[in-house]
């Protein structure tokens, strides 16, 4: 077992039967050593955590660079998911509808079982020139994750 994972591991147990703001802090921030060690599912959940502020300050912008790691490093769906969402909706960063639709898109390709109503939904309220904008956000996501080739 590498590092990484065993920090991503020991972060987990602790977090899970957190009772105390210290454990949680603890926790935390073994996560955030094992993302940047590389480790895509403590990206995922540091940022899950940075943007609840659970054993961290609540730090959006943290949050979605995080996420963005998860996503595009570690072929995380609920990463990519959760950046369409903060695209869409606005409130972690400014509304960026061809960023929502890029993400979502590249989080169905990862296996997001929910994500197609949200898409949907994207695409309705674009018009044609956001709708390609987006496409070609997507068209760049897709060539730079080998994952996806």
């Amino acid at each position: 077992m590498n590092e990484a994972q065993a920090l991503f591991e020991t972060a987990s147990r602790i977090a899970a039967v957190a009772e105390s703001d210290e454990e949680l802090r603890t926790a935390a921030g073994l996560m955030r050593q094992a993302a940047e060690l590389g480790h895509s599912g403590a990206s995922g959940a540091f940022a899950n955590m940075s943007m609840g502020g659970l054993g961290t300050e609540r730090d959006p912008e943290l949050a979605v660079r995080y996420w963005t790691q998860a996503a595009l490093l570690g072929a995380d769906a609920d990463s990519a998911f959760r950046l369409g969402m903060a695209c869409w909706d606005g409130l972690v960063c400014e509304r960026d509808l061809s960023g929502a639709l890029a993400w979502f898109l590249l989080a169905r390709d990862l296996g997001h079982d929910v994500v197609m109503p949200d898409i949907d939904a994207v695409q309705f309220e674009v018009d044609d020139v956001t709708r390609a904008e987006a496409h070609s956000i997507y068209d760049h996501l897709r060539e730079n994750f080998g994952m996806l080739r």
